[in-house]
């Protein structure tokens, strides 16, 4: 049997659903043998407590709590019920919603200090938000652009002079300019259930699922999902589910589709594990077991680092109750994103110099191999990548810059950092105008923009940069970001955000572009982009006319971790120039659960949240030159 066969988990027809055939639930839905009931401490899938009309509600608790009630697992029906408990007056016969639910940020800063009006018996409220997808099975599908949209809100007693308050009118009118009012985006609103991107990260799990490259058999793609924490379907089931179902359609062309299969029984606790209990699996070799045990271990690494933290998975596999697959097996290696070093060096581009950033110290003034096995080397460069040496993380292995050299911009990779490395220049068809900081996927390959367009480059083979389309991205690229596992990219232009499914291929290690999804984001006119996580980014750019940066799951339904708005409270910069993030490690053992950011702005360095590089952390600032900090990788 191939074996990319195996990593296709439960397809069509699969009852992954009935997991709680046999046994006594827990409340977090894993099944204890023998004692009984145990839940396992601390895994995610705790039943959400969403807010229910209640007579005395205030106006703008009203309006808050009316923005959970479309989430849920039981239906758009149920949901439609929700909403129209809070709906009362003129608008509870005309609202007719289908069955989508969008999701929306609402300004909470301004909502805050929004002043409740007066109109006879009703109160107006007036809202802002940016509407940014509608939530299905497979993530947030964005709608066609995000705008700031106006709503005044009244709320009205149900009795008059009572305190049962409804909502009586939502008028779109009053606050929004002529483009807004016409739009297609303003059509969708109107009839549609409203949920906000806070109740949106309170009532949901957002968790990766994890599918297997559809060209390399140990070699893990995160895909992450909402799933709505319910007692009576708790996340770790409905994410078994959602893995039986299926890649995201952005991905699908670079994963390998699930392998039919189904359970048996409810998953189970017994001495420290976790059986799964599969019948009518269709793979016989055992060594195709090991692959499965990873892919379940990652996709359950909520549940899974409850009960273990370390190398090994606590997952048992059964056939038919015949054990396949004892618990006890590696699993962390299948994920790329696990190998990251944690412990990264900070570097800088400062002077026209690679120089080593030391916290507490002033910028170093030799720190790689340019200044002491290549005179003159280490000057003139505007950008700069460094990857890590494989025996020793912490120092340089490979180096690519971007150095200026008559008015014009020049890539050269040095492949080694002993005496032996040749430094090589990487001509394009046309010489370019700009080039942006290039990103190392792995020690042969690298990726470039040169004048708007992403290039593969071989770093250790003499042949040229090799153009990669990306159907659907027309406008020159002006930021861009690997993710920790190297399988998806997140690309700026004019026309926002995006992420990019890259394909390898196994013969002659080409690297496309697979497929494309746009990501809404609230700032605009982004000017960079960074991986924070596996399913998060940071985006810097401009939200009412001030810069700043916005942390965002991967498909822009939730701002921030921790229901948090922005990491930066915006300080009067101009512009954030650049952008680097080095993403938080996923192994429960090594990861802290934030990334680090460093940017440039104003032509000073700093480091998320506050920490100025250029003050506190690196001495004064090179005279009159930007600092660009960036990340060992």
């Amino acid at each position: 049997m191939d074996r990319r066969t195996l990593l296709r988990l439960a397809g069509a027809g699969a009852t992954v659903g009935g997991l709680s055939a046999c046994g006594i639930a827990s409340h977090d839905g894993i099944v204890v043998d023998g004692t009984g009931p145990v839940p396992i401490g601390g895994a995610s899938g705790t039943p959400a407590r969403r807010p229910t009309w209640g007579v005395g509600l205030e106006a703008k608790a009203l309006i808050r709590d009316f923005l959970y009630q479309p989430a849920g697992d039981d239906g758009p029906e149920q949901a439609r019920a929700r909403c129209r408990a809070y709906l009362g007056g003129e608008i509870a016969p005309n609202w007719k919603p289908g069955n989508e639910i969008i999701v929306i940020w609402l300004d909470q800063e301004q909502f805050d200090v929004a002043i409740p009006t007066s109109t006879g018996d009703s109160t107006v409220v007036r809202i802002e938000f940016y509407p940014l997808g509608k939530l299905t099975a497979k993530g947030l599908v964005p709608l066609a652009t995000t705008k700031l949209i106006t709503a005044d809100v009244w709320v009205t007693p149900r009795t008059p002079n009572g305190t049962d308050n409804v909502i009586t009118k939502i008028d779109y009118q009053a606050g929004n300019p002529a483009d807004v009012k016409s739009s297609m985006l303003l059509s969708s609103v109107k009839n549609t259930m409203l949920l906000s991107s806070f109740a949106l990260s309170q009532l949901y799990d957002y968790r990766a699922l994890y599918f297997f490259s559809a060209t390399a058999t140990k070699e893990l793609v995160p895909d992450a999902r909402y799933v709505y924490k319910s007692p009576d379907t708790p996340s770790h089931r409905k994410a078994i589910e959602l893995l039986a179902a299926g890649p995201s359609d952005w991905l699908a062309g670079i994963v390998a589709q699930p392998l039919e299969m189904k359970l048996k029984d409810t998953p189970t606790t017994d001495s420290g594990k976790i059986v799964v209990n599969l019948s009518q699996f269709d793979v016989k070799e055992p060594d195709l077991f090991d692959p499965l045990v990873a892919q379940l271990s990652w996709t359950l690494l909520p549940e899974v680092k409850t009960i273990t933290t370390r190398d090994t998975s606590p997952i048992q596999i059964k056939v038919e109750s015949v054990v396949k697959a004892e618990a006890g097996k590696p699993y962390k290696s299948y994920n790329a994103a696990a190998a990251r070093h944690p412990a990264n060096r900070l570097f800088a581009v400062a002077d026209g110099k690679v120089r080593r950033i030391r916290i507490g110290e002033a910028l170093d003034a030799k720190v790689t191999f340019l200044d002491e096995t290549t005179p003159n080397q280490n000057q003139g460069i505007e950008w700069a990548a460094c990857l890590a040496s494989k025996t020793a993380p912490e120092d340089i292995g490979a180096l690519a810059v971007v150095r200026i050299e008559g008015n014009r911009p020049k890539l050269i990779i040095y492949p080694r950092t002993d005496s032996s490395s040749e430094p090589r220049q990487i001509r394009f068809d046309k010489t370019p105008d700009k080039i942006l900081r290039p990103v190392f996927v792995d020690r042969e390959n690298l990726l470039a923009v040169a004048d708007g367009r992403l290039y593969h480059v071989r770093t250790t083979i003499d042949a040229a940069p090799q153009w990669i389309p990306i159907q659907g991205i027309t406008d020159p690229i002006t930021a861009y970001a690997l993710s920790p596992e190297r399988r998806r990219l997140a690309v700026v232009t004019s026309d926002g955000l995006f992420v990019v499914a890259l394909g390898r291929e196994l013969e002659g290690d080409k690297i496309s572009a697979a497929g494309v999804r746009r990501v809404p984001t609230v700032p605009s006119n982004l000017t960079g982009v960074g991986f924070t996580g596996e399913s998060w980014l940071a985006v810097a750019g401009f939200h009412r006319g001030n810069a700043g940066i916005m942390e965002i799951s991967l498909d822009g339904g939730v701002i921030g971790r921790s229901g948090g708005q922005t990491w930066l409270k915006y300080q009067g910069f101009l512009s954030i120039t650049s952008l680097m993030a080095y993403p938080d490690n996923p192994d429960p053992e090594r990861g802290a659960g934030i990334g680090r950011v460093v940017y440039t702005a104003n032509n000073s360095a700093y480091e998320t949240q506050t920490i100025s590089l250029s003050a506190d952390v690196i001495g004064p600032k090179p005279e009159g030159r930007v600092i660009n900090p960036f990340f060992l990788e």
